[in-house]
């Protein structure tokens, strides 16, 4: 208990000269879209809390999906492209993806190609993921 009321001292203390002190994260967005067969599927935009000081290619980690494998990743500047391949429900899909950002913001595009009912389907992902600022807590799972 006498931690508790101690740490919470210190961030008072501390949050009057380093807010995020005891709040280690800050507020990224995320707008995504996927377009398939033609149709632009828009997806909600969503808010992360990440550790402070993280860029935002270790923002674009932090999204990354179990099912998934990126391999041959170059960066050369502020353009970073990947090969992926992804397995869902039996089936693998490979594409490619490419980045272009800096420290704050980045917007890329990802392409699939897969097969349905004999058919050739194209898959794009895109991205724009931006830092808002703002303090926020990792460890908040309702964030």
């Amino acid at each position: 208990m006498n931690k508790i009321l101690l740490f919470g001292f210190a961030c008072a203390i501390g949050a009057l000269s380093t807010p995020a002190w005891c709040v280690p994260g800050e507020v990224w967005e995320l707008n995504k879209t996927v377009t398939m067969l033609g149709k632009v599927m828009p997806a909600p935009m969503i808010k992360l809390c990440l550790p402070k000081g993280a860029d935002a290619q270790s923002a674009q980690r932090a999204l990354k999906n179990d099912d998934c494998r990126i391999s041959d990743v170059k960066t050369s500047g502020n353009k970073t492209t990947w090969k992926v391949s992804c397995e869902q429900d039996g089936k693998i899909d490979t594409g490619f993806g490419e980045s272009v950002g800096d420290a704050n913001k980045s917007e890329g595009v990802m392409h699939f190609s897969d097969k349905s009912g004999g058919r050739n389907i194209d898959i794009t992902h895109t991205h724009k993921l931006k830092r808002m600022g703002g303090a926020c807590n990792t460890d908040d799972s309702s964030f």
